[in-house]
């Protein structure tokens, strides 16, 4: 099916264009079936409507239709699936071209161009039409966008003058169906008549566009971007117009000779003035470059004097340097020391070498053994820091208690001086509280003296005796007193010296607290230098690990190209071969191999044992509570400790190989194709006194030969060698859900509606929509010749989960995790957990055959051998794991029906394609010449055979 669209301007041209191709056998666009479909001209109108692009805005980006008209535009195209060729004429579909050009890859475009003058000419003295530099401007918006999107589609697009191409219908006709291959017939084409306009508006057209001059150059610019299909003149409809009345031609010929030659003349004056404008952007140019080359001159100067001051400091470096030389000579001793620690760390470094030459087949190990010995040396360096933290923690609450020890004994000390000093102040006003008491007592006795001597000078003498001995008894009471305040003060200088030996006590103290603390600080110094040299150590030991892991890139990445080339990569250390007896065999080589490694495992020991059938060889892989030589153990033989492979490569059930290698994962798939090899490879050297008489060692290697070439040529199987549940997921929610109609062969075609949908009244119905599903993870995916580290899928549900539980599976395969293994992954829908391409399923009889057919041969087979897996793969989930939603046996169940849907569905397309080329065959209409393809040519071979489907997985 090809398609055809011709756009461009509004404009007569389109339509004649349109019949052209008519003619030339191009069918009209058929409408849809269903009935309240829109066509085309309908379609490009409410699609623009809704986008609100109007007249004169300018597309900065390219417009996309919702999701509800690309479905419209799709049901279009499929109605105009069986047309050979089949095409349209819009205007408004310039617009929407990037959206057709993606969803339709066939299509092809022709974009026709009207010239400024013709298309001004046309639109003077209408009143409808808006003035000249309206219409200018709309014709270079138009125009511009044709251009861009010529350039950006140049092999699916046409940019075709209307008038040339008008002027050469058989021309255009021949090189659309040499170029895009279009079945075309250019002969007996009659050409539509288009007007031109008369002569005096082309020419007022022609004044008006030689004032714009944005115009021109966008019009020279498509003149040099149109596709070159013949060559013809440019104004060959034109002068059709001046054959009208004579007079008036020959007055418009002279005015259009007067009006060329001014032409020419502005044209003369107008290069003129380009050609002065760009001598004067030369001129900036070479201004501007003269300015940068003074800028760099000074800049250069610049420069020099740095590197002048650059050299003076060198040369006092290099005198520091020669001092520095002069000193180093007494490090001597030091050095050779270094060179020999130097001397021993090569050594080590070549022994490290020669163990890093074994890395391509130990990296796994390596990695681990990195990682121990990072750990061992970040612990070691956390003891060693902890204990010196410790320490100095220790260090330091000596200190502080030291510190307030002191403290509290100085403390102690200034409280009892100040006691004593309180004390002895005391005393002290005591005695002046004496002496002024004395004093006073003084000077009334002197007072009663004199009152005495006054009033009783008879009586002096007698009483003077009296005086003197009371005088003598002050006098004496007052040398006590003075005694005493002597003692005390005496007192006090002793508790002074007291004070003063505390004093000294406590500077002792002080000192010996300095000393412990300069003892801490060089303990603290010593820390600080220890942990400097554990850094370097540990930045040293850092290189060395770094260099480690650059050594295991390099292995790894060799590893992955020899994963590339050798997938079934089998190294081993030593291998012995022994003579034994079976029970179901009486003679057998035993094989011990040790050290083993492939590219994803490491066995210390894998025994195989070989024995001779009549028409093929036997593989014997035994098991015990040390060794399990398979990551998944055949399920036929789960409660046996060996698992007997027979291979028949010379029987006739060539195409029915041991079902059981189907359950072979991955690593064991590539362990037995290596196994196998290497048997092959030692087979001559190394059996020979163990082969019995009845079989020669050539035989033995002829059956060797023939089970590897029966294993290489096995069918393609689906392989993991973990499966591993990421999460389970469930949800509500309430949505607004738009009514539509389906007929039932559009519900077989997709199922992309997962809930009821209802409409009544004129009001949408809310309806309530639940989703679940089970995220699961395949480790080594494998399918042929082609392996994946991982891969997710997710295995969902939708719909009334509480009532209806199964009715809307589906295969999800999100973006990025699940988008590898599949070659025509798409984007088909997307939700909270990203882009995703999903398949549906509707049991017993439907699933989505749209998307289905969108994807290769390889990526159908690889998603049916993974639905035939699915019921085992959900079977084979830890029945512990979290329970979320439904329960895991009600999943097995729906995936064993989604996996019957699959099979019968592929099974009556497989039917159908035998029964369809049998008819071929039988009426001769198949060629010779051209042989079917691939399964085509197989299910050819087989059609007398057949007596019921094919293996389902191959079915499509």
């Amino acid at each position: 099916m090809k398609t055809l669209c011709i756009t461009g301007p509004k404009h007569p041209s389109l339509e004649a264009l349109e019949a052209l191709f008519q003619q030339a056998g191009m069918a009209r666009p058929q409408l849809s079936a269903r009935t309240q479909t829109p066509d085309l001209a309908t379609w490009h109108q409410r699609v623009l409507a809704d986008l609100q692009l109007k007249d004169g805005d300018t597309i900065s980006e390219a417009p996309h239709p919702n999701k509800l008209w690309e479905l419209v535009a799709t049901d279009l195209l499929l109605a105009n699936i069986d047309s050979p060729i089949w095409g349209w004429s819009s205007s408004d579909s310039l617009w929407l071209l990037d959206f057709w050009l993606e969803l339709a890859p066939e299509l092809c475009v022709i974009m026709m161009t009207i010239s400024p003058q013709r298309w001004l000419a046309e639109t003077l003295g209408d009143p409808r039409i808006p003035p000249p530099q309206q219409a200018l401007a709309d014709w270079h918006r138009i125009h511009e966008h044709l251009l861009r999107q010529h350039l950006r589609n140049p092999q699916r697009t046409l940019l075709l003058d209307a008038e040339m191409a008008l002027g050469a219908p058989a021309d255009l006709v021949t090189y659309c169906h040499q170029r895009w291959l279009l079945p075309l017939d250019p002969k007996a084409l009659q050409v539509p008549s288009v007007s031109p306009p008369d002569a005096l508006r082309y020419y007022f057209a022609e004044q008006l566009c030689a004032d714009a001059p944005e115009v021109l150059s966008l019009q020279r610019e498509l003149e040099a971007t149109r596709t070159p299909f013949v060559d013809l003149p440019t104004n060959s409809v034109e002068p059709t117009a001046r054959n009208q009345e004579p007079q008036e031609q020959r007055l418009a010929n002279q005015l259009s000779l007067a009006m060329t030659a001014m032409h020419e003349q502005q044209s003369e004056q107008a290069s003129l003035a380009d050609e002065n404008t760009k001598l004067r952007a030369q001129l900036a140019r070479v201004e501007e470059q003269l300015e940068n080359a003074f800028l760099k001159s000074q800049e250069s100067e610049a420069r020099l004097l740095q590197a002048n001051k650059s050299i003076s400091e060198r040369d006092q470096q290099l005198k520091e340097a020669e001092k520095q030389e002069t000193e180093l000579r007494g490090l001597k001793p030091q050095l050779q020391e270094t060179q020999e620690e130097n001397t021993l760390l090569l050594q080590q470094l070549h022994q490290v070498q020669e163990e890093l030459e074994s890395v391509f087949l130990r990296g796994q190990r390596l990695e681990q053994q990195v990682t121990d010995l990072t750990t061992k040396q970040d612990q070691e360096y956390q003891q060693q820091v902890a204990t010196l933290n410790a320490r100095i923690n220790k260090l330091i609450n000596q200190r502080d208690e030291q510190i307030r020890a002191t403290n509290a004994a100085s403390e102690a000390l200034e409280l009892e001086r100040n006691a004593q000093l309180t004390k002895a102040q005391d005393q002290d006003v005591g005695l002046e509280t004496l002496e002024q008491a004395h004093i006073a007592e003084l000077s009334a006795l002197a007072e009663e003296n004199e009152r005495m001597a006054t009033g009783f000078n008879e009586q002096l003498t007698a009483q003077a005796a009296e005086h003197h001995r009371q005088v003598s008894e002050l006098e004496d009471r007052l040398d006590r007193v003075l005694e005493q305040r002597d003692e005390q003060i005496r007192l006090l200088n002793a508790s002074a010296g007291e004070l003063r030996q505390v004093q000294e006590e406590l500077e002792a103290v002080s000192l010996i607290h300095l000393n412990d603390s300069d003892e801490a600080r060089k303990t603290l110094t010593a820390a600080v230098e220890a942990k400097t040299r554990i850094s370097n150590e540990l930045t040293e030991l850092k290189t060395q690990l770094d260099d480690y892991a650059l050594r295991y890139r390099t292995a790894d990445a060799r590893l992955s190209c020899i994963a590339h080339t050798a997938p079934d990569l089998f190294v081993f250390d030593t291998v012995d071969l022994q003579d034994i007896a079976l029970p179901f065999a009486s003679r057998a080589i035993e094989w011990n191999f040790r050290d083993v490694t492939t590219l994803s495992r490491s066995i210390d020991e894998l025994r195989v044992t070989i024995f001779a059938e009549a028409d093929g060889l036997g593989i014997v892989f035994a098991r015990d509570a040390q060794r399990m030589p398979l990551l998944r153990w055949p399920e036929a033989f789960k409660d046996q400790s060996h698992c007997v492979l027979t291979l028949r490569p010379n029987s006739t059930n060539v195409d029915r190989p041991p079902a059981i290698l189907r359950e072979f994962s991955t690593s064991d798939w590539m362990m037995l194709k290596g196994v196998v090899r290497i048997m092959l490879t030692h087979i001559i050297t190394s059996a020979q006194p163990f082969v019995s008489q009845t079989m020669s060692v050539n035989e033995l290697f002829q059956r060797l030969k023939a089970c590897l070439q029966s294993l290489e040529k096995y069918p393609l199987a689906l392989r993991h060698d973990q499966l591993q549940l990421i999460n389970k997921h469930a949800e509500k929610e309430v949505s607004v859900q738009l009514s539509s109609t389906t007929s039932e062969t559009d519900s077989k075609e997709s199922l992309h509606q997962t809930s009821t949908e209802a409409k009544a009244g004129g009001r949408t119905e809310r309806v309530q929509k639940e989703y679940e599903h089970l995220w699961l993870r395949l480790t080594n995916l494998s399918f042929g010749p082609r392996q994946w580290p991982s891969f997710e899928f997710r295995f969902a549900c939708a719909g009334n989960l509480e009532k209806h539980f199964g009715e809307h599976p589906r295969l999800e395969f999100p973006a990025d995790t699940g988008q590898a293994p599949i070659e025509h992954w798409f984007a088909e829908s997307s939700n909270e957990f990203g882009a995703k391409l999903e398949i549906r399923y509707a049991p017993p009889s439907q699933m989505d055959l749209a998307v289905w057919r969108k994807l290769s041969v390889s990526d159908q087979a690889l998603i049916s051998d993974l639905v035939r897996q699915l019921p085992s793969l959900l079977a084979s989930l830890d029945v512990g794991s979290p329970a979320v939603g439904h329960p895991l046996s009600e999943w097995i169940e729906l995936a064993r029906q989604v996996a019957l849907t699959h099979q019968r569905l592929s099974a009556q397309r497989q039917q159908a394609r035998v029964t369809t080329l049998a008819s071929k065959l039988a009426q001769g209409n198949v060629s010779p010449a051209q042989p079917p393809r691939g399964n085509e040519s197989r299910i050819i071979e087989r059609t007398a055979a057949l007596q019921g489907p094919q293996p389902w997985f191959n079915a499509i």
